[in-house]
Parts: C-alpha cells; structure tokens; sequence
C-alpha cells in the first residue's frame, strides 16, 4: 500500500495459450487514485488441440 505523497505506476499481465501481454503503464498513480485501462489484449489461437490437451488457462496480475 503507498503511503501518503508516493505514487506507483500500475500495469497489467496477461498470461493466455502460453503467450504474455501487457496494458500500457499508468504512470505516478496516488495513494487515493483511480485507473481505468480502457485497452483490448488480443491473443491469436496456435496450437489450440495442444492448449486443449494441455488444459491451458488464463492469468491476469496487477503490478506496481
């Protein structure tokens, strides 16, 4: 959690069919502030019998 006055810069990952995205980042977000990533990850389907098989998932992580 950020202390009063610091500020972190927030970005999102993506983790699907064994391929990584990430959102731009926000930059000297507050303590009190609010982001809103108002973006579109697309992800191309190869491999997707494998993936399948595999029982492939999704992640998705918020970083500071």
């Amino acid at each position: 959690m950020t202390q009063e006055g610091e500020t972190v810069d927030p970005i999102v990952e993506v983790s699907c069919m064994n391929e990584k995205k990430f959102t731009s980042a926000k930059d000297d977000i507050g303590a009190a502030g609010t982001v809103l990533w108002n973006e579109h990850l697309f992800f191309e389907p190869r491999n997707v019998v494998k993936l399948i098989r595999n029982k492939s998932s999704l992640i998705a992580s918020r970083s500071d």
